[in-house]
């Protein structure tokens, strides 16, 4: 009988920590999406009336008229 409570001790320690790991993993998946949206809002260019220009060798934003810039709209 001590064995059966045991082995039914065991099994609930088990699915508690595995509940909590699942529960981590969620919220870090959260923050990765969050983290990904400020990354993906950081690196488009900022529109000035209208019209974005990055320059095409750096991938990098530049005003219109330098050398290697496009618009990118």
């Amino acid at each position: 009988m001590k064995r059966n409570y045991l082995k039914l001790i065991l099994l609930a320690v088990i699915v508690v920590a595995a509940g909590t790991m699942f529960s981590h993993a969620n919220k870090k998946l959260a923050m990765s999406d969050m983290t990904l949206a400020n990354v993906e809002a950081l690196a488009t260019c900022e529109k000035v009336a209208g019209t974005c220009w990055m320059n095409t060798y750096t991938w990098e934003c530049c005003d219109a008229g330098h050398v290697g810039c496009a618009p990118c709209d």
